[in-house]
Order: structure tokens, then C-alpha cells, then sequence
């Protein structure tokens, strides 16, 4: 049976939106997505409609999935052979075809590709070759051409161990690599990656002289707000998620705040796996449980002067349906209505219904992506009208393309 949200509830969402987000977007050129319909609804669907299911051997290990702007092509990282895969993406149906892969020695352990606000630039992180490569892109073809890579045999450098994801600042200037203990600064500069900061926790010992596990321990996800003065990271290794302040004009980081269960979060940082940031740049949310602790979804608002959360709401337990399970990748829609996780070990998508005045979230129901696997889902963006959804569904080698609306 579908359930429905309360209709006081529903009123009070609708009271709260500003009159452009109610009344929808201009549209799109010739090929592009068209902007965000009108009248979005609050609740998430039951269960979206299935476009396409689109395995492929070069998805073997598939851990991200990007959309470029304008919609016209999609990239995927794949561990298992270490490849960048490109797909077009048909205009009106949302439909992806596999065009060709890229590979080179450090690519080996690929698991995110990110690109650039404006799509002219992308970036991979590897953990096996323990590298970030830096990559051109044709806005027409689409087609990727590498620039430059820190890391690898031939580039060893400290900091990149186990190199899971990245971000670029919103002018693209800077791309910041995160991994196994450290943050990694670079600045773009006449297509290469020029270092700027290396940022690690010292390793400290407790009462009786044992090593304590740093808070910089474990990277899973990075996020950058929209104005470009914060830069967000999680640490499932310790349970933390971190704070910097931005320069933006060196890209240099300063440690503002580090949160953790009892400290800054009432519950849900234990095992938090990615992070993310409204596209108002006012809330951030974090999934956790694909690597053990909490399978939780939590809500931080962000004070717009200093950049500092605020716990705002942990969903857990019973505010969560009974087949999430493994709470990896989470994105908020481009209009703010809605918020999606990819649930790995039960190979599941979840949606929440959002709140865009308070930030706070309310489950929907979750479904099945793609063949059945597990690892199953495990990257997840929206297109950016929001009506539909694309999966990275890992042990199935599969890219799973939903109707949302």
C-alpha cells in the first residue's frame, strides 16, 4: 500500500517554497534537458518506471555515474578494470548508449569521476594506482582527454593512498582529492595539476600510549558549498565529518569544525559513507552503512556566515524502510524537493521527501535497481530537470536509468 504524507505536512512544504521553485524553470536549447517542470510533487513515487537497464562488460566494478551539463553524456568509473566509460544520452528518452572506455596504468581502482561546474574539465580518483587524473572534455563529443596525473608509478606522491573522491571548486580552479588519511589541494594550471596543500591528522596516543585513530581517517566522500567557502568531508574510518574553510583564491584549507556521534551529531556519523550539499547551499546530508556502523541518513544545517553545521535530524532504524541497507552515494534533486541514496547491500534506491525551509527529510519507499546484486547500488545522481534518476549498480555491471516522476 502507498503511503501517503500527512496533508498538514504537505501544505506547510508548499507554504514554504519560494515562488520560483512552485511555479518551475525555463527550458533547455536544441538537445538539453529542459528545466524543472512545474508543480514537482512533495511525496516520493512509490516505485519510479524502469527506462533502461544497461549492463556492459566495461562496467564490471561500476562505483559513480556523472551527468555532463546539458544532459547529452554520461560518464561512469569501474573499478574492476580501472575505466572511464563514456554513453550518450538520448535528449527525450533518458536512454544511454555505451560510446568507448579509457585506460591507462593509473587508472587501475577507478571509482569516481567528477567533472567541473561548466563540464569542460573532469576528474578520476583511483585507490589501487593511488592517483587523480585530470581530464579535458569536448562539450560536443563529449570525448575525454587526459592532461595530467598526480600519483601512480611513475608519480608516486603522499596523500593519495587509496584515493576514493574528489571535487572541484565551483570556478574550477581547484580539485580536492581525498583518501585514505589526508586531503589533497591542487591548482589547475595551464591544464596541470599543481600542488598546493596535503592536509593529515598527526597521529596521537591515548592515556596509556596506544595510537589513536585519527579523525582524517577513512575518506568516503567530499563536497564543496555552492558559494565555494566550505569544503565538506566524510570519514567512515572514524565516524567524523569534517569542516574546512576555503581560500578561495589559494584554495588553501583552515579546519573550522569536525563532528562525530556526541560531538556536533546526536547519532548517524558511524560508518557515514558520502556527503553532500543542497543546491541552495543551506543544508548538508550524509548516508551511512555500506562499511558497517549506522545505516542512517542525517541533515546539518549550514550557518551561511561561518560554514559551520548544525544537527538538524538523523534518520535511523524506523524512520528508514526495512530494505535500506548499506547507505552509500546521496544527492539532493536539482529543485530541492527530493533526496536520494543508493543502498548497496540490499541493492536499493531510496527516496526522502524534503522539506526546503527546514531541511528535514521523510522516508519514501525503497526499490530494487537493476539485476539483483551485492554489492549492488552504489553511485546514484539525478538528471537535472529531476525527473530522472541514474544508478551505478556495482556487482551487476550495470547503469540503471529510472522515470522519477
Amino acid at each position: 500500500m502507498k503511503t501517503h504524507l500527512p496533508l498538514v505536512l504537505i501544505a506547510s512544504f508548499m507554504a514554504a517554497l519560494p515562488v520560483s521553485a512552485a511555479s518551475g524553470g525555463g527550458r533547455g536549447g536544441p538537445g538539453e534537458d529542459p528545466g524543472p517542470a512545474p508543480g514537482l510533487p512533495v511525496e516520493p513515487p512509490a516505485k519510479p518506471g524502469l527506462i533502461q537497464t544497461l549492463t556492459h562488460d566495461d562496467f564490471s566494478g561500476v562505483t559513480s555515474i556523472t551527468l555532463a551539463p546539458g544532459g547529452k553524456h554520461a560518464y561512469a568509473a569501474s573499478f574492476h578494470k580501472g575505466l572511464i566509460t563514456l554513453m550518450t544520452r538520448h535528449p527525450l528518452t533518458g536512454r544511454l548508449t555505451q560510446v568507448k572506455s579509457v585506460t591507462e596504468d593509473h587508472y587501475l581502482g577507478a571509482v569516481a569521476f567528477r567533472l567541473s561546474k561548466d563540464g569542460r574539465l573532469g576528474a578520476a580518483s583511483a585507490f589501487r594506482s593511488a592517483s587523480l587524473i585530470l581530464f579535458s572534455r569536448d562539450p560536443d563529443t563529449g570525448e575525454l582527454t587526459e592532461l595530467d596525473h598526480a600519483g601512480g608509478a611513475d608519480k608516486p606522491m603522499a596523500g593519495l593512498n587509496f584515493c576514493v573522491d574528489n571535487v572541484f571548486s565551483p570556478d574550477g580552479n581547484f580539485v580536492y582529492a581525498v583518501g585514505a588519511d589526508s586531503i589533497v589541494c591542487f591548482k589547475i594550471e595551464a591544464g596541470k595539476l599543481v600542488h598546493v596543500e596535503t592536509l593529515t591528522d598527526p597521529i596521537e596516543a591515548d592515556d596509556e600510549g596506544n595510537p589513536k585513530r585519527p579523525q582524517m581517517s577513512g575518506a568516503r566522500g567530499v563536497a564543496v558549498t555552492p558559494d565555494g567557502k566550505a569544503l565538506l568531508t566524510s570519514w567512515n574510518g572514524s565516524g567524523t565529518l569534517m569542516v574546512h574553510t576555503r581560500d578561495q583564491a589559494t584554495g588553501k584549507l583552515t579546519r573550522l569544525q569536525a563532528l562525530s556521534n556526541g560531538a556536533g551529531a546526536d547519532a548517524g556519523l558511524e560508518g557515514v559513507m558520502h556527503v553532500t550539499v543542497s543546491p541552495d547551499g543551506a543544508y548538508a546530508y550524509t548516508a551511512g552503512g555500506r562499511f558497517g556502523g549506522e545505516n542512517a541518513v542525517c541533515t546539518f544545517s549550514i550557518e551561511q556566515k561561518t560554514g559551520r553545521l548544525n544537527f538538524v535530524q538523523c534518520l535511523t532504524g524506523n524512520g528508514l524502510p526495512a530494505d535500506y541497507d548499506g547507505g552509500n552515494e546521496i544527492v539532493v534533486s536539482p529543485d530541492g524537493f527530493q533526496v536520494a541514496v543508493a543502498c548497496t547491500l540490499s541493492d536499493c534506491l531510496t527516496r526522502f521527501a524534503r522539506d526546503p525551509e527546514s531541511g528535514k527529510l521523510i522516508a519514501g519507499k525503497s526499490f530494487a535497481c537493476g539485476p539483483p546484486a551485492n554489492p549492488g547500488a552504489c553511485g546514484v545522481t539525478y538528471d537535472s530537470t529531476g525527473n530522472q534518476i541514474l544508478v551505478a549498480d556495482e556487482n551487476s555491471s550495470s547503469i540503471v536509468v529510472f522515470q522519477n516522476r
